[in-house]
């Protein structure tokens, strides 16, 4: 790198930081990552390049520039393969002795370890194959690329865990294993592979590409299910560059990735180093091709280690390996085992495919259903005989809240399927928005006919349209504002369950907590209000009750000889009407014949009392006053 920034006159001097056994204390590997996820986190400058495992691109890839944004396309282009597209992009960011020949199936492979064993029986020590599934990393890696290897065509994706093709992949390394192994030697760590290859005392070795000759081996590509199909998980490291940094050193990076990522330096890897490099195009030089053997090269099917669905890939990992062991030592099958595997990574959704999930099918269908009859519903506003039975709202507030009712309802359909950042926000705004139209129009309803008046009841009371307009602005500035901080996805996991995701709330719930806070007031206002005029109503009926009870008693009496008596229970009903002065009017009046008639008038929406007039006949008594003398 040196020689080539001065060759260049780029002024650029390159230092690296190694983590090794030696310079570290405990797990150099878990050390060296620790190390990257405390720089990142703190958004630190101390390093320009990071080198990385490729099964970590997920979890860095926020933290490194998007390198298709500074990088010639041309440049890039010479990495589009299938490798570098499944290690090096995230979310699309490029972050002889028995006659026997190699076997190429596996089914070659069990046959040719079953003579071979059957000849070499009196050799405690030889091994026919090792599996090569112990308690880390390594078990993934084999079993990942055993799946792949089970595919139908060298051109067909990875089948999945759940598929048929995973379970019949397991149950045939399962047979390997019984047949011509044991589950010590699949069981075993890597060092007891790369001895038994040193001491010759092994058929076939499961393990990874090592660019040295072995003189009593041939380095083949791991056998597949169909001649030509194979599978080969990648390993190496990832370059990225910190976002953090200022735009000086970005750029000097940006040229030392040029550097390691240009072709003549990926030629030099290849050939003095003996490195397997992810630029494919490599190896129809003919150049490298003197020194390396492109044509085994090219042989290799490379599949990534699912590190891109699952934020934890450590975890993932050890749940793997545990679930594969206890399938090779009997405690689950195949299929058992793959599927606690899928439930680790999966997130799982509500489908409305009957096949799938007939609750969600039903739900769906009812939801449909309940909206259908909703708008059906909407036509008896207008039906001239049903006037009187929707008359507490006006037909165009009906209309408003039967369309608050649809979009609350239709916040269920944003559950359905894969739930997304977009069907988070747009879930929110149905809520909201169907919040105010159900609301609005009972509130302004409730505020009308409230038992007292002021400036703002009366101005609601006329303004009705400008009530709702204000209402529904605020609630849109608010939701509009919520961009700033939208709604993400989080997945929910669950040990030994169902994985699913939920919508969550973004950084900042300041416009959240506001709108949460008009809600709860609205559902308090309608409570009070509602309370108020049911107040008002009951203690009407109450009280008409008590003054029926009053004039007819005092109807009776009236013909009784003691007028004082009679004259007291007569002032009854003008006592009453004051008391309840404060929730309707009352009158009194005198007709030419003497007789008082109380009059009680109110007028309830949807409850309408009829004028109440009770005639009670008095004697008039005329009390002559003596004058002083």
């Amino acid at each position: 790198m040196m020689r080539y920034s001065k060759e260049n006159g780029l002024g650029i001097e390159l230092e690296f930081n190694l983590f090794t056994p030696q310079n570290t204390t405990h797990n150099f590997v878990n050390e060296y990552d620790n190390t990257i996820d405390f720089l990142l986190s703190k958004n630190s400058k101390k390093y320009d390049i990071y080198f990385y495992d490729v099964q970590y691109s997920r979890k860095y890839s926020d933290y490194f520039i998007d390198l298709k944004n500074y990088l010639k396309q041309d440049h890039i282009d010479m990495f589009e393969n299938d490798v570098a597209q499944q290690i090096c992009k995230y979310n699309g960011k490029w972050v002889g002795l028995y006659n026997q020949t190699i076997p190429k199936t596996w089914d070659q492979l069990l046959n040719t370890s079953q003579i071979v064993l059957k000849g070499e029986a009196e050799n405690e020590n030889f091994i026919a194959y090792n599996g090569l599934v112990p308690d880390n990393e390594s078990c993934t890696c084999t079993i990942q690329e055993l799946i792949y290897s089970f595919r139908k065509t060298p051109a067909s994706p990875f089948p999945g865990y759940t598929s048929q093709e995973a379970i019949d992949a397991l149950n045939k390394y399962k047979e390997i294993m019984e047949k011509v192994s044991t589950d010590e030697i699949f069981f075993n760590v890597d060092s007891f592979s790369i001895t038994s290859i040193f001491s010759s005392s092994i058929l076939f070795s499961k393990f990874w590409y090592i660019p040295i000759p072995f003189p009593d081996y041939d380095k083949t590509v791991i056998v597949g299910k169909n001649e030509g199909v194979s599978g080969t998980t990648i390993g190496g490291y990832n370059i990225g560059i910190c976002k953090f940094i200022d735009d000086e050193k970005r750029k000097a990076a940006l040229k030392v990735i040029e550097f390691f990522t240009s072709k003549k330096y990926q030629k030099i890897l290849a050939t003095e180093k003996q490195v397997f490099s992810a630029m494919t195009s490599i190896y129809d030089d003919e150049e490298v091709c003197k020194t390396v053997d492109c044509k085994f090269m090219k042989q290799f099917q490379p599949i990534a280690r699912p590190s891109f669905y699952i934020d934890d890939y450590d975890d993932f990992s050890s749940k793997f390996s545990k679930n594969i062991r206890n399938f090779f030592i009997g405690n689950l099958t195949a299929s058992e085992a793959l599927n606690n595997i899928n439930n680790v990574i999966k997130i799982y959704d509500v489908s409305i495919n009957p096949k799938e999930s007939v609750i969600g099918f039903l739900t769906f269908m009812t939801t449909i259903l309940c909206i259908l009859v909703m708008l059906a519903s909407s036509f008896f506003i207008f039906k001239e005989s049903l006037i009187f039975s929707f008359s507490y709202l006006s037909q165009d507030f009906w209309l408003l809240t039967i369309c608050g009712f649809i979009l609350i309802m239709c916040m269920g359909f944003m559950e359905y399927g894969v739930i997304t950042d977009l069907k988070c926000q747009v879930k929110f705004m149905f809520h909201v928005f169907g919040s105010i139209f159900t609301f609005i129009p009972f509130i302004h309803q409730l505020m009308v006919h409230l038992p007292f008046k002021n400036g703002i009841t009366y101005w609601i009371e006329m303004n009705k349209y400008s009530f709702l307009s204000i209402i529904t602005i605020f609630n849109a500035v608010i939701c509009i504002s919520t961009f700033i901080s939208p709604y993400k996805t989080l997945d929910k996991k669950i040990d030994n369950g169902k994985n699913f995701r939920i919508c969550k709330n973004g950084s900042n719930s300041t416009f959240t907590s506001v709108l949460i806070v008009e809600e709860s007031l609205l559902c308090l206002s309608i409570s009070v209000l509602a309370f108020l005029e049911w107040n008002v109503k009951k203690t009407l009926k109450d009280d008409l009750n008590v003054i029926n009870e009053i004039i007819h008693s005092s109807h009776i009496h009236s013909n009784k000889a003691n007028v004082n008596k009679l004259s007291n229970r007569s002032s009854m009903p003008s006592i009453l009407s004051k008391a309840i002065c404060s929730h309707y009017s009352t009158g009194e009046s005198y007709n030419n014949n003497t007789t008082k008639s109380i009059t009680i008038s109110t007028n309830f929406a949807n409850d309408q009392f009829s004028e109440i007039q009770s005639p009670v006949s008095l004697t008039e008594i005329q009390s002559p006053v003596s004058p002083t003398k």
